[in-house]
């Protein structure tokens, strides 16, 4: 972070309007460091989550270092762009200053999800009250909100609003985040980027919703979580318990751990179940694939 952060703004360009650069996190103080280097002009914290648990220490750690952000925004008398439906960033925003989106008959935008596709559709509406609708090519409920937090970002900056929507259905994600695969025999959510609690509970409600059938989990284990990680593994797997998919199958020694306890498929490595596919593999199955980046899930995708 404090290496890419600088990077990245080297390749600002003197005709650029405006530059969006990533902040990440996984100790107190980091958000502060890159903030007076990257000096924004505007902020925006897309989410909290239980992630990096043992670098924060905990999930107020994790609320305390990522608002470090709105610490240098409101100290430099600049907003932040706030989701004012989660109670966590609203503690820590600033009324005269920060603007705000998803909540509130001020907020710049609101919004929700229409119908139930794999691929989420977007009604929003303007503090004007003007309403649209649009259709993205991401998956999964929880990115309701990372689509408000983008149209308020463009709100705020006085992109158009046609402008917004074209951009947002424009977006074809491939970087294996919140990306929907269809292969000869199955259709994928593949999701490999990271996992923690948090974007697993999030993940696997989001597939308990969707009206597909033959629903399968595939889930790798989640890292960083500290103390916590044997507590948050069995509650990830009691949880899925009682949503009664088709099947579930689970590669890592955090999950091994557990393969007495529940009904499900346990691998201790991702080589054993990459290999236990190869030679059982899946048809007319609607995945969940998700796991940390260093589980390398990427290994089960190719039998899929």
């Amino acid at each position: 972070n404090h290496i890419g952060v600088p990077l990245t703004l080297r390749k600002i360009k003197a005709d650029t309007d405006i530059a969006v650069i990533e902040m990440g996190a996984n100790h107190p103080g980091e958000i502060d460091f890159v903030c007076r280097i990257a000096d924004p002009d505007a902020g925006l914290i897309t989410n909290v989550g239980m992630a990096h648990l043992e670098g924060f220490g905990s999930f107020e750690g994790v609320v305390n270092t990522k608002t470090e952000m709105y610490r240098y925004l409101h100290s430099h008398s600049r907003p932040a762009l706030v989701n004012a439906a989660n109670p966590y960033l609203m503690k820590h925003s600033d009324e005269t200053l920060d603007r705000y989106y998803a909540a509130g008959k001020n907020a710049l935008v609101i919004g929700h999800l229409d119908g139930n596709d794999v691929n989420i559709s977007v009604v929003w509406t303007d503090i004007a009250g003007h309403e649209y609708k649009v259709n993205t090519n991401l998956s999964g409920a929880y990115n309701l909100e990372n689509v408000l937090a983008a149209i308020t970002a463009g709100k705020y900056f006085g992109i158009a609003d046609d402008l917004i929507n074209k951009a947002i259905e424009g977006y074809v994600p491939s970087n294996q985040r919140s990306q929907y695969v269809k292969t000869e025999r199955n259709e994928i959510l593949v999701d490999l980027y990271n996992a923690n609690p948090t974007s697993m509970k999030a993940a696997t409600e989001n597939m308990f919703r969707l009206k597909k059938e033959n629903k399968v989990l595939i889930l790798g284990d989640m890292f960083e979580l500290g103390a916590l990680s044997e507590q948050e593994h069995h509650l990830l797997l009691s949880r899925i318990k009682e949503m009664g998919f088709a099947s579930v199958l689970l590669a890592g020694s955090n999950f091994y751990a557990f393969r007495q306890d529940f009904p499900f498929m346990f691998f201790e490595k991702t080589e054993d179940l990459a290999g236990y596919l190869k030679e059982n593999l899946l048809s007319g199955a609607f995945i969940l694939l998700k796991g940390s980046r260093g589980m390398k899930m990427e290994q089960v995708l190719v039998w899929l």
